[in-house]
C-alpha cells in the first residue's frame, strides 16, 4: 500500500512539475514577444527620429538613432538606406559602403543601391568599380532620373563625356518704376518688358570641373514704350574650374561689351575667383572675389569709367526639405565724378551688403524661394554734395521644374532705396514670369 501511494505521489508530483514547466516555457515566450514588441515599437521611435534629423541635416545625431533602431531589431531596406546616406554625407565612406551593399539585398532596391554604391566608389576614386556599379544601375533602374545620372557618368569615366553646355532664361513681365539707367536714376516710368539671358560653354582641355573651358554669355531686356532704355550686354571669357584638397575653385577671366538705349555704353573686364569648402551638416563656406574694369564708350556716361571690386563671403547649408544662405559682401569703386550746372555728383561708392536667401522644396517639382538683402552705400563727399544710400531688396520666387533641365518661374522682386539726395530716393517692383532650359 506505501509502495502503491508513493508511485502515485510521484505520478503526480511529475505531471505537476511538467506543467509547471509547461507555464514556465509559455510565461518565457510571452514575455520575450512582449519584450519584442516593445523593442520593435522603440526601434520605430528612433528610427522616426533619424529621419526626422536627416531633413534638417544634423547627419551625426540621424546615424545615431538609425543605429539605435538596428541595435534593437530593426531590419529593412529603408534603414539600411538611411544609414548609408547618413554615412555619406558625413563622408565616412567605409560604413556608407557597408549598408548600401545591405540595401542590395533586397531585390527592388539593388539598382538604386548600386548607383550609390558608384557614387562612394567615385569619392574613393575608384573609378572601375564605380562604372560596374554606374552600368548595373543604367541598366536596371526604373528611375529615369538614375538611369540618365547612370548614363553621364558612365560618359564621364569611359573618356566620352559631354563637352559643352548651354542654358537659356526667358521672361516677360512688368517694372513699375524704371530705374535701370546706368546711374541708377529714379525715372517714374513705368512699362512691360520681355527679357533672354541665353549662355553656353565648351570644355577645351580636361573635364568639366576639372579642366578649362571656353564660355559666352548674352543678355537683353527691351522695353515696350520706353525703347531708350534697352540694353544688352555680351560676354566671352576664359573658365577653369579645379579641386585644392577640400577646395573646390572656380576662376574665370571675361570681357564684354554693354549697349544702352541703342548706343553703346561701356566695354569691360572681368575677373571672378570662387572657393567652395565643405563643412559639416552637409554645410560649406564659400569665398568670392570680383574685380570689374570698365571703359566708356558713350562721353555722356565717362563718369562711369573705372574699376570695382566686391569680395563676399557665404555660408550655405543644404537640406533634403531646403536650404539656407546668409552672406556679407563689401565692395569699393574707383570711378568717376558727373558734374552738372548746379551739382557734382561723386561715384566711387563704398558698399556693405547683408543677405540670405532661403529656400523650401515643397517636393521633386515646386520650389519657394525667398531673397532679403540690406546694403549701406557711402559715397565721397564732392563740392557741393555728401550722398549717402541703403537700400532694401526682397524677392520671392516660384518656379517649377518639369524635369532637371527645364523650368517655370515666377518671381516678384521690391527695392526701395533711400538716400541724403533726394533725386536717388526711390522704390520699385518688378514682376515677371519666365522660363529656363539647361542643354
Amino acid at each position: 500500500m506505501a509502495t502503491y501511494q508513493t508511485s502515485t505521489l510521484r505520478r503526480h508530483a511529475h505531471r505537476c512539475f511538467c506543467c509547471l514547466n509547461t507555464f514556465k516555457s509559455i510565461l518565457l515566450i510571452a514575455l520575450l514577444l512582449l519584450y519584442s514588441a516593445v523593442a520593435l515599437a522603440s526601434a520605430k521611435d528612433d528610427y522616426n527620429d533619424g529621419v526626422g534629423f536627416f531633413r534638417k541635416g544634423d547627419y551625426h545625431s540621424a546615424i545615431a538613432s538609425f543605429k539605435s533602431a538596428e541595435k534593437k531589431g530593426m531590419e529593412s531596406a529603408a534603414l539600411f538606406y538611411n544609414l548609408g546616406s547618413a554615412y555619406f554625407k558625413t563622408e565616412q565612406y567605409d560604413a556608407s559602403k557597408k549598408y548600401f551593399t545591405r540595401v542590395k539585398q533586397y531585390p527592388d532596391q539593388r539598382a538604386l543601391a548600386e548607383f550609390n554604391l558608384g557614387m562612394i566608389a567615385l569619392e574613393q576614386n575608384d573609378n572601375e568599380e564605380a562604372l560596374a556599379h554606374f552600368k548595373y544601375a543604367q541598366a536596371n533602374s526604373k528611375d529615369k532620373k538614375i538611369i540618365d545620372a547612370s548614363k553621364q557618368t558612365i560618359a564621364e569615366l569611359t573618356g566620352t563625356p559631354k563637352r559643352w553646355g548651354a542654358f537659356v532664361l526667358g521672361n516677360i513681365g512688368y517694372d513699375d518704376n524704371i530705374s535701370v539707367t546706368p546711374d541708377n536714376l529714379a525715372l517714374g516710368v513705368d512699362d512691360t518688358f520681355y527679357n533672354i539671358y541665353a549662355s553656353a560653354d565648351y570644355v577645351i582641355q580636361g573635364k568639366r570641373q576639372s579642366g578649362w573651358l571656353v564660355d559666352a554669355a548674352y543678355f537683353n531686356i527691351s522695353y515696350s514704350d520706353s525703347d531708350n532704355f534697352d540694353q544688352d550686354f555680351y560676354t566671352i571669357g576664359l573658365r577653369n574650374e579645379h579641386r585644392f584638397s577640400s577646395w573646390y575653385t572656380i576662376t574665370q577671366l571675361k570681357y564684354g561689351n554693354s549697349t544702352f538705349g541703342g548706343d553703346d555704353l561701356q566695354s569691360f573686364y572681368k575677373l571672378d575667383v570662387q572657393g567652395a569648402r565643405p563643412l559639416s551638416g552637409n554645410a560649406k563656406i564659400i569665398l568670392q572675389y570680383r574685380f570689374d574694369d570698365f571703359t566708356s564708350k558713350n562721353t555722356t556716361y565717362d563718369y562711369l569709367e573705372g574699376w570695382r571690386q566686391r569680395a563676399q563671403i557665404r555660408y550655405y547649408r543644404n537640406t533634403v526639405k531646403s536650404n539656407q544662405q546668409v552672406y556679407y559682401e563689401g565692395e569699393l569703386n574707383n570711378r568717376g565724378e558727373l558734374v552738372t550746372s548746379s551739382y557734382s555728383y561723386e561715384y566711387s561708392p563704398t558698399r556693405h551688403t547683408l543677405g540670405g536667401k532661403y529656400t523650401h522644396k515643397f517636393n521633386g517639382s515646386w520650389y519657394l524661394t525667398g531673397d532679403l538683402a540690406y546694403r549701406v552705400s557711402d559715397f565721397p563727399a564732392s563740392a557741393t554734395l555728401d550722398r549717402d544710400d541703403t537700400r532694401w531688396t526682397l524677392g520671392i520666387l516660384l518656379d517649377y521644374r518639369i524635369d532637371p533641365t527645364l523650368a517655370l518661374k515666377s518671381n516678384v522682386k521690391y527695392i526701395q532705396n533711400e538716400s541724403t539726395v533726394d533725386i536717388y530716393t526711390y522704390d520699385k517692383t518688378v514682376i515677371s514670369l519666365g522660363v529656363s532650359k539647361l542643354f
